[in-house]
This record gives C-alpha cells, structure tokens and sequence, in this order.
C-alpha cells in the first residue's frame, strides 16, 4: 500500500481539480520534490525507476495521473459527467518532468473513458502512436475501444472520431471489433461513424447475434433496439465472455428490469444453462438485486 504525505495529498488534490497556481507553488516549494534537478535529470536521461527517490517519483507520477482524469485518485467519477482533463498542468509537467507514455497509459485510458477530448488530444499531439496500443495500461482495451465505451453521447461520438482521424484502426480487435462495440452501445450513430473511417460493416443476422452482448454490458436501449430489430431473444451464439442467453446475462447482472423486457419480449424464464442451472439458481447466487430479480422471475413463471 502506498503512503502519501499530506503535502502529497494537497497537491495531487489541486491536480485533480485543475488549480495549476497551486501545483506550481507546491512544486516550487521544497517538500513535494525534494531534488528537483537530479529528478528532471533522470526523467529526461536514464528513465531508470529504482534509481530514482521514491518519494520524488511517486510525487510526478501522480501529478500527472490526477491532471490527465480530471480529479483525484479514488474520487468515483460519476456516469453522464462532464470531466476536462488540466492541459495547463500537463503541459507544465512535461516541460519540467518528462515521463513516458509508458506509464501514462492508465491516465490516457482515464481521460478517455470520461470524455475529456482536450486531454485526449494533447496526448495525441505528443503521442499520436498511442491508438495503435494494444491495451491502455490496466484498462485492457485499445483507446478506441474505450472511446466507444463513453457513457456521454456527444462525448462518444467525439472521443471516437478523435481517434480515428488520428489513425485508429476501426477493425482493429479488442475483446471484440469495434463495431460490437457501437453496435451494443446506447448510441447506434457510432455505427456509421465507423463505417465512415473504414469498418467492415456487420450483416443483419450478424448484428443481431450480438443480443447475449448488449445484454452482458447492461445497455437496455442496444437490447431493446436488436430485439426490435429481429434479434431472438434466447440467442447463444458468442463466445465467452459474452456467451449465455441475454436472458441469463441479464440475471447475471442482477438487472430486472432487462429481465422483466426480455420475457415480455418472448425469451423462456425455464430454460436451463448448458451447466443444467435454471435462472432461480442463478439469481439466487447473486449479491446486488437479488430478491428483485427472483420476484421478476417468479412473476413470469420461472420454477
């Protein structure tokens, strides 16, 4: 476990909520960096980490992790919030304490996932190679692939195009195409925004295969718009991690509501997983909406 000081604290706090004056009075003072120069040396010339000062180190690293999120470590960004990442303090950051890209892979996934374009498009600016990683740091799927993951529509919608005027592949695989990924998004014109860059578009009978998909990640409105599309409703088609019927995904998830839709729209309350478990089963093994979803089930029949 990590051990910040206050001084630390404060400061990746200021980072975090985009007060530059701050960071760079506490960077001037002596307690945050206690060498500055021997540090900026080591960035700029070895990059070799266990030579470097623990508490120097740990001090740059999470400057910059806070600036690029848009707000302190451990804070929950919440869903459908706009979060800017601190170009200013990046830009000074890297000015006075190069780092590799390497290690910011985490902070660019962060500042993707939650919409913050002008951040995203400094890193590119320095780095446009980043959309071509296989995986951004511990979030393990491409900037692309977590670009389509956005919870915003025009933030989405921005983030992806972003990306793909700067070279993102769009049949690039990341735990699926990217069109799986638009195509079970709460937003369908991510679609043709990928087949405007390039995307091998899906047929109809291959779109609607992806039903267990939308249903796995718990976006109602791709599940109900593949249902009125034709998808049906008990399809088990896909490999894991999103095989199972929507209908046992969305159990999976606690999620009773999809669960209510999906046997109004025809899936079979009663039908087993291919390990012989009916869906009481599995609802029972659940930690979150566990007697709502039973009492859904129940309701329509399921012994």
């Amino acid at each position: 476990m990590i051990v910040f000081t206050e001084i630390q604290k404060e400061a990746f706090k200021a980072a975090g909520e985009g007060d530059f004056e701050r960071v760079k009075e506490m960077l001037a003072g002596p307690d945050l960096i206690k060498d500055k120069d021997k540090l900026a040396a080591q960035l700029r010339e070895t990059q070799s980490w266990s030579d470097m000062d623990p508490h120097d180190h740990k001090s740059v690293e999470f400057l910059y992790m806070n600036a690029a999120r848009g707000a302190p470590m451990g804070t929950l960004l919440p869903v459908n919030t706009s979060r800017e990442g601190h170009v200013a303090i990046l830009e000074y950051m890297f000015e006075h304490y190069p780092y590799p890209k390497s290690h910011l892979l985490d902070a660019i996934g962060d500042a993707i996932l939650h919409g913050s374009i002008e951040t995203v498009r400094f890193f590119l600016e320095r780095w446009p190679e980043i959309v071509h990683v296989h995986q951004c740091g511990s979030h393990g799927g491409t900037p692309l692939s977590l670009a389509l993951l956005v919870e915003r529509r025009a933030a989405a919608h921005s983030m992806t195009e972003l990306l793909l005027q700067y070279g993102a592949d769009p049949n690039k695989e990341s735990q699926g195409l990217p069109m799986e990924y638009a195509i079970t998004s709460s937003w369908p014109d991510l679609v043709p925004l990928l087949e405007k860059y390039g995307a091998e578009p899906f047929s109809w009978e291959k779109e609607l295969q992806l039903l267990p998909r939308a249903a796995s990640n718990g976006k109602f409105e791709a599940v109900t718009r593949l249902i009125e599309k034709g998808a049906h409703p008990d399809t088990d088609t896909l490999e894991p991690p999103f095989s199972g019927t929507p209908l046992w995904n969305a159990v999976r998830r606690g999620d009773y509501k999809m669960v209510e839709y999906l046997i109004c729209a025809g899936a079979d309350p009663n039908r087993r997983t291919s390990a012989g478990e009916s869906m009481l089963q599995v609802a029972e093994s659940l930690s979150v909406n566990k007697d709502e979803t039973m009492v859904s089930l129940r309701a329509f029949g399921a012994k």
